[in-house]
């Protein structure tokens, strides 16, 4: 399986998950479901909340790549309570700010969690250390 950060637009501020080989099994793509859900939630939780929608933004897509495989993607961006929030989400993610009040209070109501800039790339790179347990568990018992 491999987990990549999509960029460099703001139309695609994702990231992306496929699992290597021809074919993804349905053990594995239930794990690949799974680690998704969870980059999606940790996203959510280092979401910036002071202007747009972040949070509510984002969203898991799967599609079948190449050799028929299925790709599971965390997107942020695209239109919420009709407003286009792609170049935000970039912003947030990329940009250098100062955090806004409510996001202060997000931070310091979670200290576990760091509210702002990369929250889609820290995701990625807190679920990817859990990474090798959850497809560990996706594939006991099968080479036995």
């Amino acid at each position: 399986m491999s987990l990549r950060f999509q960029g460099p637009t703001a139309e695609e501020l994702a990231a992306t998950m496929s699992r290597d080989g021809e074919t993804t099994t349905k053990r594995a793509l239930r794990q690949q479901r799974k680690a998704a859900q969870k980059v999606m939630e940790e996203s959510i939780a280092n979401a910036p909340v002071d202007k747009g929608n972040l949070e509510a933004a984002h969203e898991i897509t799967e599609r079948r790549g190449s050799a028929n495989r299925v790709e599971t993607t965390v997107e942020v961006g695209g239109v919420v309570n009709g407003v286009d929030v792609d170049d935000y989400a970039w912003e947030m993610h990329e940009g250098d700010y100062d955090l806004g009040p409510r996001s202060a209070a997000k931070q310091a109501s979670d200290p576990s969690h760091a509210v702002g800039r990369e929250y889609l790339q820290r995701a990625m790179d807190d679920v990817e250390k859990e990474l090798d347990a959850i497809f560990d568990e996706a594939f006991s018992g099968i080479f036995r």
